[in-house]
């Protein structure tokens, strides 16, 4: 065996020795567990608050109906938009008829030009008028859909800042009317990144609640690292690949 070989050998058992001896320890930094997404439900059109259908605590799933904008006048609106284009559709079957009618009788040698030409025209305007009803009926259910706050994602909801009877208008929006924080967790820590070594996106690290022994000690990998934040700091989100414990409790982040 070369020199070469004997000394790296020599260099990885004084390594053990070192970390079985504690010498060499992983950085470590305390965060919370917190929702990994706060969502910022607001209406998409302006109007008066009807229905507030969840409390502050309330868990809900995705797609759950959380309040109501006043909306009786546009649901008045989509029937009226619906019937317009349930008409438009037979008018346009009726024009289809009398064209191919018309056409029959011109290549026989009962109808003029012009005639054929204002039966075409007719089918045009027809077929024109169906797309319009088409695009203000689609127009009408979507502002339908801005009148409702639905849940983005299954969580629990953390506030509520309008109540119904109030007015909102979508300019003038100071806060979301619900705040939603989402089920799925996270861990934040901040560093200085002076005094310590920072781990990078896609580490994997090991997370210890406060209090809890070695054997207690979970498996994560590091989401973000944003240095934007503060100046001097480092904001790191780290994912679980387990459930993490409730929000606001202390974990240790262990990186090598």
């Amino acid at each position: 065996m070369c020199n070469r070989d004997m000394s790296l050998i020599r260099r990885c058992v004084m390594l053990v020795i070192l970390c079985v001896s504690g010498i060499v320890s992983a950085d470590s930094i305390v965060g919370r567990v917190a929702s990994a997404h706060i969502y910022r439900i607001n209406p998409g059109i302006s109007g008066e608050i009807s229905q507030m259908h969840v409390e502050v605590g309330d868990q809900v799933e995705i797609g759950t109906l959380l309040a109501e904008l006043e909306n009786t006048h546009i649901r008045f609106a989509v029937d009226s938009a619906k019937s317009k284009q349930t008409a438009m559709m037979a008018e346009l079957e009726e024009s289809k008829r009398s064209y191919e009618r018309d056409t029959i009788l011109y290549e026989e040698g009962s109808l003029s030009r012009v005639e054929l030409d204002l039966s075409e025209l007719t089918l045009l305007k027809s077929q024109m008028s169906l797309n319009q009803s088409k695009a203000d009926y689609a127009w009408q259910r979507f502002r339908l859909t801005q009148s409702k706050l639905m849940a983005p994602q299954e969580g629990v909801i953390v506030h509520i800042s309008s109540h119904p009877g109030e007015r909102v208008t979508i300019d003038h929006i100071k806060s979301p009317v619900i705040s939603l924080a989402s089920s799925e967790k996270v861990v934040v820590a901040i560093l200085k990144i002076d005094d310590q070594n920072i781990p990078a996106k896609g580490d994997v690290v090991s997370l210890l609640a406060r209090k809890s022994t070695k054997n207690d000690e979970i498996k994560g990998k590091v989401a973000s690292v944003d240095r934007v934040t503060k100046p001097g700091f480092a904001t790191i989100r780290v994912f679980a690949e387990t459930d993490l414990p409730e929000v606001g409790r202390s974990m240790e982040v262990i990186y090598p």
